[in-house]
């Protein structure tokens, strides 16, 4: 079953092309030789695939939050800043890529936001989707 769903069929790639079959591509995960930092605008910014590998190392622009807050953001909440420092007691989070960290029940997870007008996830639907049915939450376009 797992080489005829996971390994035989070709799969997407991320640029609108297709990996070919036979080879093992269902979710970007992190494995050797895969960048952990991309340069963008002038500053380095980590990587969420690679955050799982080093993500509990991080100190700086790096917040706790409840996994009440966690759960609610990868449920699509998309607060203001305000609401969001409102219910979190967070304030003057930087402009731009943060990273939010929460205690879940098998252990710590890591995952980057955007700090904006609003806090906004910046992990893609494959990851969400791992981290929804780690929590026993319906997947992502189940619950839309």
């Amino acid at each position: 079953m797992v080489y005829e769903r996971l390994f035989k069929p070709p799969s997407p790639t991320n640029k609108g092309d297709m990996w070919g079959g036979d080879s093992f591509h269902p979710v970007r995960v992190v494995h050797a030789g895969l960048p952990a930092f991309t340069l963008k605008k002038g500053s380095w910014r980590s990587r969420q695939e690679a955050l799982y590998a080093y993500g509990n190392r991080f100190d700086n622009n790096v917040a706790t939050v409840t996994p009440e807050v966690f759960v609610r953001l990868l449920r699509g909440w998309a607060p203001l800043i305000e609401a969001f420092s409102s219910e979190t007691q967070l304030e003057n989070l930087p402009a731009g890529a943060y990273l939010l960290r929460s205690s879940l029940p098998w252990g710590t997870e890591t995952i980057s936001v955007w700090v904006g007008a609003r806090i906004t996830l910046m992990i893609d639907v494959n990851e969400q989707n791992i981290l929804r049915f780690k929590l026993n939450l319906p997947w992502r376009d189940e619950e839309e």
